[in-house]
């Protein structure tokens, strides 16, 4: 059994709570991809569902203040930490919480995704190395 499929069962179970907050309109599924949980969120909820994360989330990253987030929210987010505008990461009332919320609109006038996860423990994740440091400055 692969992490991604061990780790699913944790990430339903702490989800949850969550979930059962959010409108019943969203659909949420597997994303296998991310080892997340997805919900395409309507512009029309927006209003709704934003104002919400902001107050139920101590930690609203976007990505000008992600470079002064704490390991477990940069590394930890993986990919969710890479954001572009009007994308934002929510973490938790006690940073040192794993589950998190990726919120990612699609572009004017369209949906956003929602994406629950659990950050990987900075630990556990390969630093490159000092050729692949290099190599980066070098071609970017």
């Amino acid at each position: 059994m692969s992490d991604a499929q061990t780790a699913q069962p944790d990430l339903n179970k702490q989800a949850k709570p969550l979930i059962d907050k959010l409108p019943d309109e969203l659909n949420w599924q597997q994303d296998n991809r991310f080892n997340a949980l997805m919900a395409e969120v309507p512009k029309p909820l927006f209003e709704i569902i934003l104002p919400w994360l902001e107050a139920e989330f101590e930690h609203k990253w976007d990505r000008d203040n992600i470079k002064k987030a704490p390991d477990l929210v940069k590394l930890g987010a993986g990919m969710f930490a890479k954001m572009e505008k009007d994308q934002f990461l929510f973490s938790g009332i006690d940073i040192d919480e794993k589950l998190m919320l990726a919120w990612w609109p699609w572009g004017p006038g369209a949906p956003a995704s929602l994406r629950i996860f659990i950050a990987q423990d900075p630990e556990d994740i390969k630093q490159p190395g000092v050729f692949s440091k290099i190599k980066s400055l070098i071609f970017g």
